[in-house]
C-alpha cells in the first residue's frame, strides 16, 4: 500500500475546500465529519458519510459530491475493501475531475486496483499540469516502485517539493521497495535527520536498522550485534498507516 505522510497521509495539509456560499453549511458538515474520522472506527465513519449523502440537497454540487463519495472511500480503504473503495474513489473523481484531491484519489483508485503503469501514467501526466499537487506527488515514487521502466522515484517531481516529508517517505518507499541496498538505509536516516519529528520517517529508519543489521553475516552466525553496527532510531509508531489514510480525509 502506498504510505502517506500525513493516502494513506494526512500526508499533506487538506488544501481549501471552495464551495457556494449557500453551500458552506454542506462544507463544514463534511469538514467535521472527516476531522471525526481521525479517532472514530472506520465502520462508525461510514455510516456518519452515508447518512450525510442520504441527507444532502439533491442539487448539491460536484464538489460537496466528490467530498462525500471519496471519504466514503478512503472509510473502505481503511477497511481493507479495495474493490468498494476503488469503485467509490473512481466515482467521486467523476464528480469533480479538477479537483487536486480527486485527481489524487483516482491515481490512488488505479494502484488498489492493481494498474500500476496506468496510475503511474494518469498520475504523472497531471502532476504535469498541476505541479503544485504535493498529495498526487507523493504517491508517484511509492507507485513507481512496481513500474520497471522508472529508474528513479523522484523523475518528474519538482525540485521544490523534494526535500518535503510527504516526498521524502516516498522516495523512502521507492528505494526500499526496489530492494536498493545500502541506498535506502541511507536514505531514510538522512530523511529521518531532515524531518526529526515525522513518525513516518522514524518508522522507516528503524526499518532501515533492522535490515541491514539482518543482512549482516556476523550477526546472522553468532547473533551478536557490534558496537558499531546501526542502532534502531526512535521507537516507531505503534501502527502504520496506508495510503488512503482516512485521517487525510477529503
Amino acid at each position: 500500500m502506498l504510505v502517506t505522510a500525513g493516502l494513506t497521509t494526512g500526508l499533506a495539509q487538506v488544501q481549501e475546500v471552495v464551495v457556494p456560499a449557500h453551500e458552506k453549511y454542506l462544507s463544514d458538515q463534511l469538514d467535521h465529519l472527516r476531522d471525526g474520522a481521525k479517532t472514530t472506527d472506520p465502520d462508525t465513519n461510514l455510516k456518519l458519510f452515508h447518512n450525510f449523502m442520504d441527507s444532502r440537497p439533491a442539487d448539491a454540487s460536484g464538489t460537496i459530491r466528490y467530498r462525500a463519495k471519496a471519504n466514503i472511500g478512503l472509510q473502505h480503504l481503511a477497511r481493507g475493501e479495495g474493490a468498494e473503495a476503488i469503485r467509490w474513489l473512481l466515482d467521486a473523481y467523476d464528480e469533480a475531475p479538477n479537483d487536486p484531491r480527486a485527481i489524487a484519489n483516482r491515481t490512488l483508485a488505479l494502484f488498489v486496483r492493481g494498474d500500476a503503469d496506468e496510475a503511474y501514467r494518469f498520475g504523472r501526466e497531471r502532476l504535469d499540469a498541476d505541479p503544485t499537487n504535493e498529495v498526487l506527488a507523493s504517491y508517484l515514487p511509492q507507485i513507481a516502485a512496481k513500474v520497471a521502466s522508472v529508474t528513479d522515484g523522484l523523475d518528474g517531481i519538482p525540485n521544490d517539493l523534494h526535500d518535503k516529508e510527504s516526498l521524502l517517505v516516498a522516495q523512502t518507499v521507492f528505494l526500499r521497495g526496489r530492494n536498493l541496498v545500502p541506498q535506502w538505509w541511507e536514505f531514510a536516516r538522512h530523511a529521518l535527520a531532515k524531518h526529526s519529528d515525522s513518525e513516518h520517517l522514524k518508522m522507516l529508519a528503524a526499518f532501515a536498522d533492522v535490515d541491514e543489521i539482518s543482512r549482516d553475516p556476523n550477526v546472522s552466525r553468532t547473533l551478536i550485534v557490534s558496537a558499531d553496527q546501526p542502532r534502531s532510531s526512535p521507537r516507531p509508531p505503534r501502527y502504520w498507516r496506508p495510503t488512503g489514510d482516512p485521517n487525510r480525509g477529503c
